[in-house]
């Protein structure tokens, strides 16, 4: 079992991402269990690079005075134990009071830990059903659940693709599984029918027994519950089989690995998303879009600005003399109508933001508006 320890992946913050950690001040512990390496590191990079810029308008904001946070990470791979080893180093090494990760498997498996030493989890992808249930009042999520993007995604399919019938193609974890789910319960009581339901492995490169079996299923829609990096070689090895069925994927799939990885394969491919829009959003949205690909050449997903957030919220707690995890949750709670780079936000009773659900499709290219 691989894993980084403060030192390594600190270099790997300062000479990847420009983090540069500071002596003499009042340094305030910010931890992350990201996914640096394994199936999906692209979450690593969104989440580190998120990070970075939240922390640059911290330093520049003066909030903290003389105060620095220090990001420390551990790489959680995306895998619930090699998360849990790391959390277990963050709580009991690093003596960190909160925390940012990822994945729905891996938050609701990290999520009782937290509850139970009293530090807070920022969940800042996930988006399985249960985490409202898990870790309170521990557990917050800067991201809707899957309740809202898969409903909205089977409403799509059926009303604006006309699809009745879909097969679904997920991801064998808690995320894949909660997607399906839900996508079926709404597409069938819609008066669509599931044809098929097709699973795969994390991280998997050879999609072609599961679409050989959607292909006889001869679906009006194909629903795929994943990420981007999957959902690209999914989606090629679709066309190449002569698939041409509309696709409509998850959150996880409006980023650029995806278009990166099929090509003109991504042509039509529909995808939920949340207000987020860096490109044609609000003036906020569209300024730390701008930055971001200035600084790293592609334009931020919904999981870097959340990432930024989880960090920003992590000062805006410190600045407010509050330090420990009880006392962070009682801060995160006051958070009404905050007005952020994702759109304005309340958390509720259960830690969770709710945010409306809008639709892109691949043109030339690239994600646009759907109408």
């Amino acid at each position: 079992m691989k894993r980084w320890s403060v030192v390594l992946v600190l270099s790997l913050l300062v000479s990847l991402f420009g983090f540069h950690i500071s002596h003499g001040a009042e340094v305030y512990k910010f931890g992350t269990v990201a996914c640096i390496t394994g199936a999906i590191p692209q979450h690593g990079e969104y989440t580190l690079r998120g990070f970075r810029l939240a922390l640059e308008d911290v330093e520049k904001s003066g909030m903290l005075k003389d105060g620095k946070i220090e990001v420390v990470a551990e790489d959680g791979q995306n895998i619930p134990r090699v998360a849990l080893a790391g959390l277990n180093k963050l709580i009991n090494i690093d003596k960190v009071q909160y925390f940012e990760t990822v994945g729905s498997s891996v938050v609701l498996a990290l999520a009782p830990i937290a509850a139970e030493n009293k530090v807070v989890l920022m969940n800042t992808a996930a988006t399985h059903p249960k985490i409202r249930e898990v870790g309170k009042p521990y557990v917050f999520s800067l991201i809707p659940g899957t309740a809202s993007e898969s409903k909205a995604a089977a409403q799509f399919s059926f009303t604006e693709l006309k699809g009745k019938t879909a097969s679904i193609l997920y991801v064998n974890n808690e995320y894949g599984h909660g997607a399906r789910d839900i996508f079926e319960r709404v597409f069938t009581d819609l008066g669509g029918k599931i044809v098929g339901k097709e699973i795969y492995d994390l991280g998997a490169t050879d999609y072609r027994t599961q679409l050989a079996k959607i292909r006889a299923q001869n679906p009006g829609v194909v629903y795929f519950g994943g990420h981007a990096n999957e959902c690209g070689r999914a989606i090629r090895q679709a066309r190449e089989f002569g698939l041409k069925t509309p696709w409509i994927g998850t959150v996880a799939t409006a980023a650029p690995e995806t278009l990166k990885i099929a090509g003109d394969s991504a042509e039509g491919l529909y995808a939920v998303a949340f207000p987020y829009d860096p490109v044609g959003g609000t003036p906020k949205m569209r300024d730390f879009g701008q930055r971001f690909k200035n600084a790293f050449g592609v334009p931020p997903t919904i999981y870097s600005a959340n990432s930024y957030i989880a960090a920003t919220l992590f000062a805006k707690a410190i600045a407010s003399a509050v330090k420990s995890g009880p006392e962070i949750s009682k801060f995160l709670f006051t958070i009404k109508d905050w007005d952020t780079i994702i759109g304005k936000i309340s958390i509720d009773k259960d830690g969770m933001v709710d945010l409306p659900c809008r639709f892109l499709v691949v043109k030339g290219g690239n994600f646009i508006q759907y109408k």
